[in-house]
């Protein structure tokens, strides 16, 4: 007899699901708001430079947490294993949270040759600067580490997303998903200023 599935439980979240999901949520918030203070200055307007900032800071608290040492100089690309095995994570998350809303991106649809008018108008290091810092206080406040707060940051780019794609359509999803990429990409893969210590 074929097995009825239709007995079977349903997976239920546990409550440390959703109070961790509740924590993700909130870190959201936080951060986009922390964009928003910044979109007209830091950011210029910018809906491109915004999805680059979401992703470079994923990327680099995942950086972070592959404990590199803290001898090379800010800005290097660092080649490893371990950062092509850990990016993509993060465009898992991506991906999975926009396929939950209907929105399907696959890897196919993902073209890295970045036109120039779409490329982002400030450099990581910039960004890293401002905001760096303020982001990581916020994991910490939610009781996220660094790979945490990578995932976290990687919901941050699905919401950036949403709102400038799909909210107020200035931008394509497919560049906007190619964005989001090479964002986590070379924020896995360069070397961030140092953290102010915290206070």
């Amino acid at each position: 007899m074929p097995e009825d599935i239709s007995k079977k439980p349903v997976h239920q979240p546990s409550e440390a699901d959703v109070e961790i999901a509740k924590r993700r949520q909130q870190a959201v918030v936080e951060v986009l708001r922390l964009f928003e203070q910044h979109f007209q200055t830091t950011l210029e307007s910018h809906p491109e430079t915004v999805l680059y900032a979401a992703a470079w800071l994923a990327g680099t608290s995942l950086y972070r947490s592959l404990g590199y040492e803290q001898s090379i100089a800010p800005g290097t690309v660092v080649l490893s294993e371990k950062a092509n095995q850990q990016w993509p994570k993060l465009m898992n998350v991506f991906v999975f949270i926009l396929g939950h809303d209907g929105i399907n991106i696959t890897p196919g649809d993902l073209d890295y040759r970045i036109p120039t008018k779409n490329q982002p108008r400030k450099t990581i290091l910039q960004i890293q600067e401002v905001f760096q810092d303020q982001y990581n206080e916020i994991m910490r406040k939610h009781g996220f580490g660094y790979f945490e707060g990578a995932v976290t940051g990687a919901a941050v780019c699905v919401f950036a997303f949403k709102f400038h794609c799909i909210l107020n359509k200035q931008l394509d999803q497919k560049l906007a998903a190619a964005i989001v990429a090479m964002g986590f990409i070379e924020g896995t893969k360069t070397t961030p200023i140092p953290l102010k210590p915290a206070a």
